[in-house]
């Protein structure tokens, strides 16, 4: 049990990570990824969510090396990170700095939900990044969700 934190940002600025660089990519490029990290298969998932407004499938490299894969989407006050999946012993909070910072955000404000404990959620708010909302997260099994890692869509974590 914990907190999930959703963060926005308006006048969008993120700190870029040392050695990370972010390619736009497909949604069946970024499923493989997170299928060979996490044994999932989330192809009609990242599908999905690359065809919301303003959907954007991409993989970020850490010294050249793909390190994450995710997609970015929504419309509005909605836009965001939707979904971002690491490779194992990635740092997680870099990767998603590294990611937010990748993106060409429209009406310069975004937003994205990560559990309480995920590294990124502090070098976000020593960004400037502010809580929207919060909600708590449950499950069955305490091994359903990585908090340090995950990335989820709030809608499905």
């Amino acid at each position: 049990l914990y907190c999930m934190v959703s963060v926005t940002l308006n006048g969008f600025d993120v700190p870029v990570p040392d050695g990370w660089t972010v390619a736009p990519a497909d949604a069946a490029e970024v499923a493989a990824a997170e299928q060979g990290w996490t044994g999932v298969d989330r192809a009609a998932d990242h599908r999905a969510w690359a065809a919301r407004p303003h959907g954007r499938p991409v993989r970020a490299f850490r010294h050249g090396k793909l390190a994450a894969a995710g997609t970015a989407a929504g419309q509005g006050a909605e836009y965001g990170l939707v979904h971002l999946a690491t490779a194992p012993d990635v740092p997680a909070g870099d990767a998603v700095l590294a990611v937010l910072a990748s993106l060409q955000v429209p009406g310069g404000r975004a937003r994205v939900c990560l559990p309480g404990p995920h590294p990124g959620v502090r070098r976000l708010f020593a960004a400037g990044w502010h809580l929207e909302d919060s909600d708590q997260f449950m499950a069955t099994d305490p091994g359903l969700l990585d908090p340090r890692r995950a990335v989820p869509n709030p809608g499905g974590a």
